[in-house]
């Protein structure tokens, strides 16, 4: 597990050291949406916000539109708890 904590460019971390097999985790941040939009690369996308208790005005469509272009829907999550994050995880590295 990887903690991104150097204050490089997030768009040249994505270009060389996300792959397909990355899972990236945050609240609702465009950095989840970036290794798609410039490199074409599917990353798994955990996204928290709702376990934050954040109501984030247009994030269930903003996650529909992201999920049409991105190839592999199942790739998306959005958990309800933190056993839900750990139901992701495993999951993922079942595949």
């Amino acid at each position: 597990c990887d903690i991104d904590e150097i204050n490089n460019m997030w768009e040249l971390e994505c270009m060389q050291k996300i792959t397909d097999e990355s899972i990236i985790i945050s609240a609702f941040s465009t950095a989840q949406f970036t290794p798609k939009l410039l490199f074409n690369k599917t990353p798994y996308i955990i996204f928290l916000y709702k376990i934050f208790g954040l109501e984030l005005k247009g994030a269930d469509d903003m996650k529909k539109k992201f999920s049409s272009i991105y190839n592999y829907e199942s790739r998306i999550f959005i958990p309800d708890s933190i056993e839900d994050i750990k139901d992701i995880i495993f999951k993922i590295k079942e595949e």
